[in-house]
């Protein structure tokens, strides 16, 4: 387990790399660049074929996180790598919907 700056903290098993999503909320657009640049550099050093991202802290995003999503699933798809997202609160799981993002992204939440 290491911890990565503030906002994520990563976990590693022998497949797969879990980052935490830490904040309760990804608004700003200075937040949306600190973030990527810290989920990328997990996806570069980590090899393993899986990555979760687990949403279970954040309650708010805004729609320029989705666009990092897109980015980091389009990378690691380029690697014939897996990305799933985990813990995603009802709320949050309607802008997939409308957007049809829950048709791109494999979305595993506990209880449904």
């Amino acid at each position: 387990m290491a911890q990565t700056g503030r906002k994520i903290f990563v976990e590693h098993t022998p497949d797969v790399t879990t980052i935490n999503l830490l904040d309760t909320q990804v608004l700003e657009q200075k937040e949306i660049q600190d973030l990527e640049s810290a989920i990328m550099e997990v996806v570069q050093q980590s090899k393993r074929q899986l990555l979760v991202l687990d949403f279970g802290n954040i309650r708010f995003l805004s729609s320029s996180m989705l666009g990092l999503l897109v980015k980091v699933q389009k990378r690691l798809a380029e690697e014939k790598r897996s990305l799933e997202l985990h813990n995603i609160k009802p709320d949050i799981m309607k802008v997939f919907k409308i957007t049809k993002l829950d048709k791109l992204f494999v979305i595993k939440n506990k209880g449904g």
